[in-house]
């Protein structure tokens, strides 16, 4: 088990990692790019909220979050055993008493389903369904329902929810049908169209279809700032850009309130 201490604005995170794992060995770069999650703390987030953090790796978003709002309440999940290992040292070590880690893995059901822990960038961790994920997977973990889980914790309500899960975030999306519809929370999450066509089986456009169809702000950030995605143009676009000129890889922040910075 290896520490790096990382500074971000006011205070000095300690995360806990492999050294070997790029990701771990990258991650000062990977707060540097985190703009739009800066930017949305910042902006649109308030404190005594009720976060999620899921994909939650080896801690770096629930120690931004968990710091940045320390009257709100965070749950954060992780199915990788060893990841969750780290996620659990940095939330003791930077005294995130608002964090709470659980080892699972979010779909639309509950019960088991195959898993990649790769041993090289624990950022391709990934749920691996039979048949669906090409690649296949080395382990076993527990899945469960959001909208089952939350209801038998007893957790009061959803404000924000960060979602990062390798091509699965439609699975975790409609697992958690009610907590959408009764909270509102808004979710800021990844949008990789090469692990949503490899490991999830999905069109890309299946998931943005359904966050517009679903929250009324779809936000991408471009330049430093928030670009909303209103119409079939805009989708045109920002799929575009994804595929051709961004590597795949952007994040989207999907929320029933605007931002007004």
């Amino acid at each position: 088990m290896d520490l790096k201490i990382i500074e971000y604005r006011d205070h000095f995170l300690k995360i806990y990692g492999r050294t070997g794992d790029f990701y771990f060995n990258d991650i000062d770069i990977g707060i540097q790019t985190n703009n739009f999650l800066l930017y949305i703390i910042d902006n649109h987030l308030n404190d005594k909220m009720y976060g999620l953090d899921i994909g939650a790796n080896i801690g770096l978003t629930t120690a931004i979050l968990g710091k940045s709002f320390p009257g709100s309440s965070f749950l954060s999940f992780e199915p990788d055993p060893q990841t969750f290992g780290f996620l659990q040292e940095t939330i003791v070590a930077n005294n995130l008493s608002n964090c709470t880690p659980y080892q699972l893995a979010l779909g639309d059901r509950a019960g088991e389903l195959t898993f990649m822990s790769d041993p090289n960038d624990s950022s391709g961790n990934r749920l691996a369904p039979s048949g669906t994920a090409l690649g296949g997977g080395n382990r076993t973990v527990k899945v469960d329902r959001l909208d089952d889980f939350l209801s038998q914790e007893g957790f009061p309500r959803v404000d924000f929810i960060k979602l990062d899960v390798e091509g699965y975030e439609m699975e975790v999306l409609r697992g958690a049908t009610k907590t959408l519809r009764i909270f509102r929370p808004s979710v800021y999450l990844e949008f990789n169209s090469f692990t949503l066509i490899a490991f999830g089986n999905h069109n890309p456009r299946e998931l943005l279809d359904y966050l517009r169809q679903n929250f009324p702000y779809v936000y991408r950030f471009k330049e430093g700032a928030p670009l909303p995605i209103q119409n079939n143009q805009d989708e045109m676009d920002f799929i575009h850009t994804n595929l051709v000129h961004h590597g795949c890889v952007d994040d989207l922040y999907c929320t029933h309130t605007p931002i007004i910075a």
